[in-house]
């Protein structure tokens, strides 16, 4: 992580801090950054310089946590390889918005809300249509005398008035000022992840030791989604979701990604165990139970491994 990066994640959650939210950092690589909360409400964070480093699989992890913990996902970054990030602008990448600290700054300790949004062919804005409309009929005006005074297309305007259809920004500026009235509409920061439908099969997972473990707990009636690029290795369902992690030695990396699910956990109110392949291993590590292979391989059912679960864990 560059020093660059490692200053924008300080900054950003100084930010998220003064707004009133909890904040728990991810410090090792993972397709997420910092965790915040506020009452009910999760972001998951990914920090960059470039926006456009950011990869198609760091994006597909991202939105398979957002969907799973019902969590919304935010990139914010300093740059594309072209520019700057514009305040108040909102863009996109791999279906999660990005958004520079400025726009978070102003949005969540000014309450000023991005109003733009780049898509392709530029920048754009969501007008409020029914006061456009209203505005021009006020006025006695005509579609196409307001278009001429303009020098926008008739049936462009016809669409600003009747369809969602955004706007060119430089159109809605035009707008404003001849209407000498606000149009635009705040662009939202929260997008809400559908199911992606490439799911990892555990047939096909690399590491011998992640493959068993996950499909003896597929084997024992738990639905085991794996994910790649987190400092868990599954999310694992039956009635209650379980993040879970595996081990293979009592390392500091392994401590650390212990301490991480734990507050990820508790940030997001769902269970969370690690099962590592240790000859001695302790009941359970920041509050997070601690299960071995030899206690894996003694389960039989859900109802085995939920007994064993909550009789490790600690409040």
């Amino acid at each position: 992580m560059s020093q660059e990066v490692i200053d924008l994640t300080k900054s950003i959650t100084d930010v998220f801090k003064k707004a009133g939210f909890d904040v728990s950092l991810c410090d090792i690589r993972s397709c997420y950054d910092i965790m915040a909360k506020r009452g009910l409400f999760s972001l998951i964070v990914k920090v960059l310089s470039n926006v456009d480093s950011f990869s198609s699989e760091h994006g597909i992890e991202m939105r398979r946590i957002a969907y799973y913990f019902n969590v919304f996902p935010l990139i914010i970054a300093y740059k594309t390889k072209n520019d700057v990030l514009e305040e108040g602008t909102v863009y996109n990448r791999e279906g999660i918005p990005v958004i520079s600290i400025e726009t978070l700054e102003n949005l969540l300790l000014n309450n000023i809300p991005p109003l733009v949004y780049s898509d392709r062919g530029g920048l754009y804005v969501k007008i409020d249509r029914e006061r456009l409309k209203e505005e021009r009929e006020k006025k006695g005006l005509s579609l196409g005398y307001v278009a001429d005074a303009l020098r926008i297309s008739k049936s462009a305007l016809y669409e600003y008035e009747n369809t969602e259809k955004g706007v060119l920004l430089e159109n809605a500026i035009k707008l404003e000022k001849f209407f000498d009235i606000p149009v635009a509409k705040p662009v939202s920061i929260l997008r809400k992840i559908e199911k992606d439908t490439g799911e990892i099969k555990l047939e096909d997972l690399k590491k011998a030791l992640e493959r068993n473990i996950l499909l003896k707990l597929h084997d024992a009636g738990f639905k085991v989604v794996p994910t790649e690029k987190t400092p868990f290795n599954a999310v694992v369902k039956e009635r209650n979701i379980i993040i879970t992690g595996i081990g293979e030695s009592s390392s500091r990396l392994l401590k650390k990604r212990i301490k991480i699910v734990h507050e990820f956990s508790m940030m997001i109110e769902k269970d969370a165990m690690f099962i590592v392949d240790l000859k001695k291993n302790p009941e359970n590590i920041e509050g997070v139970p601690i299960l071995s292979r030899k206690e894996l391989e003694k389960i039989k059912d859900v109802e085995d491994m939920l007994y064993l679960l909550y009789s490790k864990k600690t409040d």
